[in-house]
């Protein structure tokens, strides 16, 4: 079946939708565990690194809620 065909299929709409809030809850914790980590100012590659990590996983949050909904209609 193409991904077309299967996302016409309630069943696996569905399970596409639980996968999708299960990637959001992942992405999610990994913005937590960003949240926590502290560096000075004195650790400027650590804060950059921590800044484009925040970067990407918002973006795959981004990415995620447009599969999501996609899927959905």
């Amino acid at each position: 079946k193409t991904p077309e065909e299967k996302s016409q299929n309630p069943k696996e709409q569905q399970k596409l939708h639980e996968y999708g809030i299960y990637l959001n809850e992942q992405l999610m914790n990994i913005l937590f565990e960003f949240d926590g980590i502290i560096c000075g100012p004195e650790f400027e590659k650590a804060r950059y690194q921590r800044k484009e990590g925040v970067k990407q996983s918002q973006a795959l949050l981004d990415k995620v809620d447009n599969i999501k909904t996609l899927v959905k209609n």
